[in-house]
């Protein structure tokens, strides 16, 4: 199981935190089908995403999606995807 905390950033303040489990174990080729899962479930539209941002999350358990990287307009800065490993 994969547990994703999602945080949407306005002017440096988290305006929504979600933790969402996926029940499926991480690989980096399965990144793009987590992106959309955990957007879905936000009711956002989904980022595009490119090497940067699955490499990020393989190797440092974080992605961070600027406003830019989305082609719909967002009601946020930035989306940041971290994977909440549990100890």
């Amino acid at each position: 199981m994969v547990r994703i905390w999602a945080k949407t950033i306005q002017e440096e303040k988290i305006t929504r935190s979600e933790i969402i489990e996926i029940d499926d174990n991480y690989h980096s080729g399965k990144f793009g089908g987590f992106v959309m899962t955990v957007c879905d479930r936000l009711d956002i539209p989904t980022p595009l995403v490119i090497y940067s941002h699955k490499f990020n999350f393989t190797n440092f358990n974080i992605a961070r999606f600027r406003a830019e990287d989305f082609v719909e307009t967002v009601d946020f800065d930035m989306l940041v995807l971290e994977n909440a490993i549990e100890s």
